[in-house]
């Protein structure tokens, strides 16, 4: 499917041309300026929220059986919502006034998906930010009062994501009571990931507060000198590493998160139990099944 889109004086002209397309095809844009220079983009379907309702309207008309056979994984968000405002001097007051704005738009966008057909979603909740190596160089965390004596943490940080997550978790509630032939599936990011920093040598990791690819200092993190400018170094054995670069974890923590959430008590409801819940193989498990 081609939609063309002209630019003339500030407006937009969008029709849609007359050619057939298969649900999940990516749409192509043809972008042309005052000069008729083109450019095309190709779209793929989560970016589709960025041009709006309309852009559902006139393409995915025909997918409500796609997305009521399609797990929905809405996330992580929220996380450099939370993080960008520490890194510019906020501070968690100042932060908690925004936490019912990210709690809406993110209630809002599930709604989206299950007025388009949606019937399968997990929303995670946020990470532990408190143990996140680049929030200890901030200039309010030199008190030793604000570290936990079992796993190092920032308390202040990590009770501040304790207090977004469950705002999300009171709106998911809302909402399934809203639409009860709807599966919405809380996803513990923040306690799937404690429970490695409570015990990380269960799991072979002997850094947790440092970042493995960094520019030196205590926590191997320099907001001048992040991972991959020049001064940074990467260390020998990310797996022994929980944080990658301070803003991603290492894929070793990523596997141990995810191990967390398909077999521990980090989902509510379980994804076992979802996914499961026919009892057969996945090879005979039909076209509504979502897992």
């Amino acid at each position: 499917m081609e939609t063309n889109l002209s630019v003339k004086q500030g407006e937009i002209e969008l029709r849609r041309l007359p050619l057939s397309v298969k649900c999940l095809e990516a749409p192509k844009l043809i972008i042309e300026d005052g000069e008729g220079e083109v450019a095309e983009i190709i779209l793929e379907i989560v970016v589709a929220a960025i041009v709006g309702e309309v852009f559902f309207k006139l393409y995915f008309a025909d997918c409500r059986n796609v997305f009521r056979s399609t797990f929905f994984l809405l996330g992580e968000i929220s996380g450099n919502d939370l993080n960008y405002p520490f890194a510019q001097g906020w501070s968690i007051k100042q932060l908690h006034s925004f936490l019912p704005q990210i709690v809406s738009a993110i209630k809002s966008a599930v709604r989206v998906l299950i007025v388009h057909g949606a019937t399968t979603i997990l929303v995670p909740g946020n990470l532990p930010i408190g143990c996140s190596p680049s929030n200890f160089s901030l200039p309010w965390n030199s008190v030793r009062k604000h570290y936990n004596t079992e796993t190092g943490c920032l308390d202040d940080f990590n009770a501040f994501v304790e207090k977004y997550n469950q705002q999300q978790k009171m709106e998911l509630d809302h909402l399934r009571a809203l639409h009860s032939g709807v599966t919405l599936i809380y996803a513990d990011y923040y306690n799937a990931a404690m429970w490695v920093f409570r015990s990380p040598h269960e799991f072979g990791f002997n850094e947790t507060l440092r970042a493995c690819c960094g520019g030196g200092g205590h926590y191997n993190y320099n907001i001048s000198t992040q991972c991959g400018l020049p001064g940074s170094q990467a260390c020998k054995n990310s797996l022994s590493f929980v944080s990658w670069d301070d803003i991603h974890l290492t894929e070793a923590m990523y596997s141990s998160v995810a191990e967390a959430l398909l077999k521990g008590p980090y989902t509510e409801p379980s994804i076992a139990s979802v996914c499961l819940a026919s009892h057969r193989p996945l090879l005979f498990r039909n076209e509504h099944d979502v897992c």
